[in-house]
Formats: structure tokens, sequence, C-alpha cells
């Protein structure tokens, strides 16, 4: 091999192992600065509980990558309140969402918006956090990604 087909070959393999490592690009459109999947920060655990008017979904972690958590629960209540994200997977609809930090993680604080029925959506918190809990958020990962499955009450 000569030395332009070896430097030829170094730089290709270079750009194939850059492109698998990279990460997905978020669009402009999505106006957010962080991607909105809590769960993609290692080792969170998700829960909801029923408060008197709505839902609570608590993500927690014990790791330095509190701040990251916190991040993605504030774009993920940012989500539900975006008409273009109201057929999102991952948002409850007819939810409002604000997003609480607290010490080890963000709660995402859901109430009914209109007439929404409130045994609906805690059902339907319920049915998104068990969704995030058992599937990669990112919808164009080339390499299969099998998450740990994580407790929801």
């Amino acid at each position: 091999m000569t030395t332009r087909q070896h430097s030829l070959f170094n730089f290709l393999a270079a750009m194939v192992l850059g492109g698998c490592s990279a990460t997905p690009a978020r669009s402009a459109a999505d106006g957010l600065d962080e991607p909105s999947c809590a769960l993609d920060v290692p080792a969170t655990l998700v829960t909801v509980h029923d408060t008197s008017r709505g839902a609570m979904v608590v993500f927690s972690n014990e790791t330095d990558q509190v701040s990251a958590l916190q991040r993605r629960v504030r774009a993920l209540a940012l989500l539900h309140g975006d008409p273009n994200h109201q057929n999102d997977p991952n948002v409850v609809q007819g939810a409002a969402a604000v997003a609480e930090f607290v010490v080890n993680g963000a709660q995402l604080r859901l109430t009914p918006r209109g007439d929404r029925a409130l045994a609906k959506l805690r059902k339907d918190a319920r049915e998104v956090a068990v969704r995030l809990a058992n599937t990669p958020c990112r919808r164009d990962i080339v390499i299969p990604s099998f998450p740990p499955t994580y407790p929801v009450l």
C-alpha cells in the first residue's frame, strides 16, 4: 500500500468511526438546547405519584449527572407546552407540565388542561413513564439499544 493509499484509508476510517460516534443533531425547530429524554442520563430512576391536582413524575439520580437530568426534565416540560409536540409519545396529552428541581433529580408536575379528566391524566402519566423506562427515547438510533428496566410505581 502506498503512502497516499494509506493516508486515504486512514481518512476514510476516521470519517466512518467519527460518524458512528457522533451524537444525532437536533433540529433548530425543536427550540430546545437539551434533549428531552431524562432516562438517557445513566442511573436515572422514574416513579409516578398522584397529587391532589394531577400527577407527579419524579426522576431521581444519585450520580454527579443530576444537572444534566434536570435540564432534560425542563426540556420535557417545555414539550408539554408546545402545540407542535402534542402527538409526541413522551408527552402526556392534555396536560400542563412544570419542572421542579430537587436535590437528587427533578419532578415533572402534571395538571389537566381544559376538560381533561384527572383519573385519565394519572393513568396516561403512568403509561408514559413506563414507556420512557422501557424504550429508547431517541428515534434515530442506528445501533440497537437495550436500556435497563426501571421501576415505575
